[in-house]
């Protein structure tokens, strides 16, 4: 399809695709994956730049966005373990392959102008000259990518982060519990960022928002599958608080999204607007 046949896109995300191994089968994951489907669930137009071989079949769930493919010799490819402890799932994470990096020439010149713009690396892939390549948009990171590494024995671990060249240049940051290297990463981030979410899985999120901090509960649920759900909840916050302006307000719709989408494997489950309101307090 060339570009002139496009729709204007009103959300944007950038990332990995990857396969995820789930016994003797792998299934589409990253942040692109979940972002996306989200994205579309919620009735915008989404846009994707990712890297991958370009012999990988794109699920069908994304076929309504519009992609941008760095072709690669791999597709980023990662092993999921999970341990439920006190409530919140705890995640061993082993990498195969790694796909290319994604650079600013890789993302079109008529994409940076997209109201909407979600960072989602998982591995570094997404360069930081990009977090400031739309002046003229809502941007959001989700920073796990920036603050991970992968040790000798190929496991994803935390590692230490400035945050500089990537937060100064955002709107709003998210990372997960499990993202936090040492003491001081909470208060250094978010001193560099407007709104700065930790997310804690079952344990609800907390927004810091300038001097003042918000928890959020989550959503009683059964979880089924876990992957996914912090971009299912970035996605979800972007799109919301483009909306909105509310942090707060954001953070529980994309609690309530997030929280629904880990009811199922995959994004089966990952709600479109209706069902989040059905569940909204005092709906």
């Amino acid at each position: 399809m060339s570009d002139s046949d496009l729709p204007e896109p009103e959300y944007l995300v950038i990332g990995y695709i990857t396969e995820d191994e789930t016994g003797y089968r792998y299934v589409p994951g990253g942040s692109v994956y979940y972002g996306s489907v989200t994205a579309l669930r919620l009735g915008l137009k989404a846009s994707v730049v990712t890297s991958c071989d370009e012999n990988l079949i794109i699920p069908k769930e994304m076929s309504d966005s519009n992609i941008e493919i760095v072709h690669s010799k791999a597709t980023t490819r990662f092993r999921n373990e999970y341990q439920n402890k006190l409530g919140y799932s705890i995640r061993k994470q082993y990498v195969g392959n790694l796909a290319n990096e994604i650079r600013l020439e890789d993302v079109p010149l008529h994409w940076r102008t997209i109201p909407m713009v979600h960072l989602g690396p998982l591995m570094g892939e997404v360069g930081s000259d990009i977090a400031s390549a739309f002046p003229k948009s809502v941007v959001i990171a989700s920073i796990q990518g920036w603050t991970r590494e992968v040790n000798l024995d190929g496991e994803v671990v935390r590692k230490y982060w400035e945050g500089n060249d990537v937060l100064t240049h955002v709107d709003i940051a998210i990372c997960s519990k499990e993202d936090i290297h040492s003491n001081g990463d909470i208060e250094r981030w978010a001193s560099m960022v407007p709104l700065f979410i930790v997310t804690e899985g079952s344990q609800g999120v907390t927004v810091y928002d300038g001097g003042s901090e918000s928890r959020i509960e989550a959503i009683n649920v059964k979880e089924i599958d876990p992957t996914g759900a912090g971009d299912v909840f970035t996605a979800a916050y972007l799109i919301r608080f483009s909306e909105t302006s509310d942090p707060i307000e954001s953070a529980i719709f994309a609690s309530i999204a997030a929280g629904m989408s880990v009811s199922a494997s995959g994004v089966q489950a990952i709600p479109d607007k209706g069902a989040i309101e059905s569940l909204r307090p005092n709906s």
